[in-house]
């Protein structure tokens, strides 16, 4: 899985969690020192463990030092676009693995 964290300042310390469904963290990442804008990470499927991570749902939190305390962070995922749907409440795309997304929710549309 590819994404990124979106951070509103620089910062000494950023960290990933990626969470199972039932919330328990199964990896975290360190990202270290990084500048404002977008952080990118590659998830390779892995727990902290080094075994390979359960098929099923996860989801991202991220946090980074902001002076002396941890903010949350926003977190991106990057996913193919198999659709776009216009429908009564306007566009949407269809991302592969995600599901419908509206059109508002996308940051950015590229080639990989």
């Amino acid at each position: 899985m590819q994404g990124a964290v979106d951070l509103p300042t620089s910062s000494s310390s950023v960290r990933l969690e990626i969470r199972d469904a039932s919330g328990q963290v199964v990896r975290e990442l360190d990202l270290g020192v990084q500048a404002a804008g977008l952080v990118r990470f590659v998830w390779d499927g892995q727990t902290d463990g080094g075994a390979a991570a359960a098929p099923g749902r996860y989801s991202l939190a991220a946090q980074y030092r902001d002076g002396g305390q941890m903010s949350a962070a926003e977190t991106l995922i990057s996913a193919p676009v198999e659709s776009v749907v216009l429908g009564a409440r306007g566009f949407a795309v269809h991302l592969r693995g995600l599901g419908e997304v509206p059109f508002s929710a996308v940051r950015e549309i590229g080639n990989p």
